[in-house]
């Protein structure tokens, strides 16, 4: 359980709890008894004075043991006992028996804030670089190619996964819902308030979760696209990667409209984040997991084909051919998705320790992938490495050439002036006789006019 649920069971005790007082505050009091209260956590009933009430620990808290006990002390005035060192005017719980000294659920609570800051953090890594990627291979015409061309959308699907899941986290008080969804009581506790229309909340709710699916299915896409290449070329050839993309960014809306409609069927509750009917999520999460499965077929078929390739190669040393395998599954494996399917498979509860591991790895994985991603096919990538170093030269040797062009234009307008100067020396020549003999001299050893259509040819070779 996480700590959205627990907020919702929590609101939904409160409710029930306040009922149960507002039927016993229209009926007869009876004297001798403390009254029905609300301790923040769970509901106490009536209880004799002189007593102490005993109640199972709420099950919708993070950390307690439903088996325990949970104690509350009615006084033999009709008052709830109070703690002098807790500011409880309603009085106070003992919840000491609730407390497990060895529970997943206390571990979960104690490691939350350190994921938390984990993902934040893996989140806006993947999200720049990702930027960054997107913008270094749609500048290279060069790398203009299918393969490319889908890795571009790869990479967008992820950038709006990362970008909803920030603005998500910021803008939901307590994974509850927006500012004007949530009333702040004075005990500083936040409940979710029913009062007021919660279209925006739900409608961020919605984009958020579109994202994720998107970005699941673009890790399909690519699975299926590598597949087609291996197995169906001359279709991959022929019909292109349209149908590719069209299927990346458009086949979520077949199980995201479904649940849509349920939700506001059947369970138009919260902000549509919380699920009290586990079965109406299944609508979104059981296509994902069909894609994971079906992804992972992908990877063992394309990987059965490099190996046998790779084994086919006899000119290869064994080393050699464990390197590239090596390679082939760097790639493969964060491309394809294949710990998703890890993840998935893992049952909880088996073990806290393993629990706690198994959610670290889940919560890396889920917000590094982009960051991964862009490395191998990007930043690490020796085709990009090339072309982005190929572009770099390409941009100076055209700036030298505008540097030198505009060099070369300014000593010609020197050389014209100094022609006319020769023009005007000469007529002043003829009209006078002195000084002929030096005309054709001094106009011959004029180089500067000849060295800009030298300089613009050298420069044009450098730039093809």
């Amino acid at each position: 359980m996480d700590i959205e649920k627990q907020q919702v069971l929590i609101y939904e005790a409160e409710k029930a709890c306040n009922e149960t007082l507002n039927t016993r505050e229209t009926s007869p009091i009876e004297d001798g008894l403390c009254k029905v209260v609300w301790d923040g956590i769970m509901c106490w009933s009536s209880t004799a004075n002189g007593s102490i009430a005993r109640e199972r620990c709420p099950h919708y808290i993070i950390g307690f043991n439903p088996d325990g006990i949970a104690e509350r002390e009615c006084q033999a005035n009709g008052s709830w006992k109070e703690n002098p060192l807790y500011n409880s005017s309603g009085g106070w719980t003992d919840f000491s028996g609730c407390i497990l000294k060895n529970d997943q659920e206390k571990f979960s609570l104690n490691h939350m804030s350190q994921i938390r800051l984990m993902y934040n953090i893996g989140y806006g890594l993947s999200l720049v670089s990702l930027i960054f990627a997107v913008i270094i291979i749609s500048c290279c015409r060069r790398l203009y190619c299918k393969s490319n061309t889908l890795h571009i959308n790869l990479f967008l699907a992820f950038i709006l996964r990362a970008t909803v899941s920030f603005i998500k986290d910021n803008v939901f008080v307590n994974d509850i819902g927006l500012t004007k969804d949530v009333i702040f009581k004075n005990d500083g506790r936040v409940i979710f308030n029913e009062e007021v229309s919660h279209w925006e909340c739900k409608l961020l709710y919605t984009i958020f979760t579109y994202c994720i699916s998107v970005s699941y299915m673009w890790i399909f896409v690519e699975g299926l696209y590598l597949h087609m290449v291996v197995y169906r070329t001359l279709f991959t050839e022929r019909h292109g990667i349209r149908i590719y993309i069209v299927l990346g960014w458009a086949l979520p809306f077949t199980f995201i409209i479904p649940w849509m409609v349920v939700r506001i069927t059947l369970e138009d509750k919260f902000c549509w984040n919380m699920n009290e009917t586990p079965e109406h999520f299944w609508i979104i999460k059981g296509p994902i997991i069909f894609l994971l499965v079906i992804n992972f077929i992908f990877f063992i078929e394309i990987l059965r084909v490099l190996v046998f390739r790779v084994k086919s190669n006899r000119k290869t040393r064994r080393t050699e051919q464990i390197r590239k395998l090596g390679k082939f599954l760097l790639v493969l494996v964060p491309l394809l998705g294949v710990p998703y399917i890890v993840f998935a498979a893992y049952h909880h509860g088996l073990n806290p320790d393993i629990d706690i591991i198994h959610l670290y790895c889940e919560m890396f994985y889920n917000s590094f992938q982009g960051l991964l991603l862009s490395l191998l096919f990007c930043f690490l990538n020796e085709e990009v490495y090339s072309e982005v170093l190929r572009c770099c030269r390409k941009r100076k040797n055209r700036l030298q050439y505008k540097s030198t062009m505009l060099t070369s234009i300014r000593h010609g307008g020197q050389a014209s002036r100094s022609s006319a100067d020769v023009a005007r020396t000469n007529s002043q020549s003829h009209s006078t006789g002195i000084g002929s003999e030096h005309t054709p001299r001094l106009f011959f050893n004029d180089r500067n006019a000849a060295s800009t259509k030298d300089i613009h040819f050298s420069n044009e070779d450098v730039t093809i």
